[in-house]
């Protein structure tokens, strides 16, 4: 998908390689999220609040740490 959002012919464009990514995540999501109380990123936690699945209070913490994580992982990694 990634790919073929450079190559106009193809019709997929923007919207395309959004909804694949998106669709990746839901579908993960939906697979090992009631093992695991998957929260891939704010957007997911903020989600699971608004569909009344998770705790308004929990959030600033899952915040938190999804951030500092992410900070951690692109200060250490050897990339």
């Amino acid at each position: 998908m990634v790919l073929a959002d450079d190559t106009p012919e193809l019709g997929i464009g923007y919207l395309g390689v959004s909804l694949a990514f998106g669709s990746t995540v839901v579908t993960r999501a939906y697979e090992i999220g009631h093992i695991l109380s998957y929260h891939l990123n704010s957007a997911v936690s903020i989600g699971l609040v608004a569909g009344g699945r998770f705790k308004v209070a929990e959030l600033p913490h899952y915040i938190v740490a999804q951030v500092t994580g992410a900070l951690v992982y692109r200060f250490v990694s050897e990339d």
